[in-house]
């Protein structure tokens, strides 16, 4: 894995109008930018979920990719595994109070994704699973959240992958 980010464009003043857009939407959006600043799609979808064609997916390679998350949690199972499958550049989710990243190394996604994130999920949801057994997380949404949000910190960490999670 590379030390270092990859070189990248500076962000379309057009992303940050789109978070601010759909970032407290009840239904998740996407809007898809080119390695060259250029729009190329977006789609509204449903509470959890956008549905996209093959060409649209096709188009999502070498892009900054963002969709929001109205439960303001980081990056969910089928984002791992969509990351892995489409290879963005950029992928992020926006919520309410947040906006998570992860960037692709120089050298590429790993080539096990999401096995190697999936560890990490296991890992950290059998801990906090027993915290919520004893009382000291007190809601299942709680324990959601501290879940996928230390899976990806600890997967981004043993990858070398730059992933943020940033309050607005």
């Amino acid at each position: 894995m590379a030390s270092n980010p990859p070189e990248r464009p500076p962000v379309p003043a057009s992303v940050e109008e789109a978070e601010r857009t759909i970032r407290n939407q009840k239904f998740e959006t996407v809007h898809v930018w080119g390695a060259d600043g250029v729009y190329r799609f977006g789609r509204n979808g449903e509470a959890s979920k956008v549905t996209m064609t093959d060409t649209e997916i096709a188009m999502v390679a070498d892009s900054l990719f963002i969709h929001n998350h109205p439960s303001d949690y980081s990056f969910s199972d089928a984002d791992i595994k969509f990351i892995a499958y489409a290879n963005p550049m950029e992928f992020r989710a926006v919520g309410p109070q947040k906006r998570f990243s992860i960037i692709r190394p120089a050298t590429g996604w790993p080539n096990d994704l999401y096995d190697e994130w999936l560890k990490c999920f296991r890992t950290c949801y059998l801990r906090y699973r027993k915290e919520f057994r004893y009382g000291k997380i007190k809601s299942e949404s709680e324990l959601s959240r501290r879940t996928y949000s230390d899976a990806m910190k600890r997967f981004t960490s043993a990858w070398n992958v730059e992933y943020r999670g940033v309050n607005f």
